[in-house]
């Protein structure tokens, strides 16, 4: 067997269609009533610039073909619209594909919604002395510890960027109220006298 390239798909196909007994009949498009519509269109639609379709139940397998198909990806309503336009046209054609997208649930449940509006960044000042500016958070839950601590209290200076991070066993108001003063507090006043 000669072929330039033993790995291509024509070469897979024919290794896969080798295990079946089979022969080769040509039919003329009149006899051929098993052909695929879209495929008979697409190849005069080719030839001759957008193909006009008036048939309903063809428009119905294009937007199947174009949008719900494996191969049509469930893209959205312009990406359909330019790839259906670019080989067929029919009246109303952006309403249509725009409704149908519209109409398929798993599209519109699925769909990520990027907000239009922006909120514009802010410029924060850096504090100009020692814990002027703090920032605060409890992490968790974590695995927890032999002592029973679940959580990490975490305490930073924005200035000097000085961090405490106290283990605590829960994140109620109490528990980080008293963690805060005993640990963070009493610590940083000791530290700045």
């Amino acid at each position: 067997m000669n072929i330039k390239d033993p790995e291509s798909r024509l070469m897979r196909w024919r290794i896969q269609l080798a295990e079946y007994d089979y022969d080769i009949v040509h039919k003329s498009g009149v006899q051929n009533t098993n052909a695929n519509v879209l495929s008979r269109i697409g190849s005069v639609g080719a030839l001759e610039g957008p193909m006009e379709v008036v048939n309903d139940q063809v428009k119905k397998q294009i937007l199947y073909e174009f949008h719900d198909s494996p191969l049509g990806g469930h893209r959205g309503m312009n990406k359909t619209y330019r790839a259906i336009s670019s080989r067929y046209t029919w009246p109303k054609m952006r309403r249509e594909i725009e409704e149908y997208v519209k109409q398929y649930k798993s599209c519109q449940t699925n769909k990520i919604l990027t907000p239009r509006n922006k909120v514009p960044m802010q410029v924060t000042t850096t504090a100009e002395c020692p814990f002027e500016k703090c920032y605060m958070d409890v992490v968790g839950p974590l695995p927890v510890t032999t002592q029973g601590h679940k959580y990490i209290l975490t305490f930073q200076d924005d200035l000097s960027k000085y961090v405490v991070a106290v283990p605590i066993e829960r994140q109620d108001t109490d528990m980080v109220a008293r963690a805060f003063v005993e640990r963070v507090v009493q610590y940083v006043a000791s530290s700045t006298d």
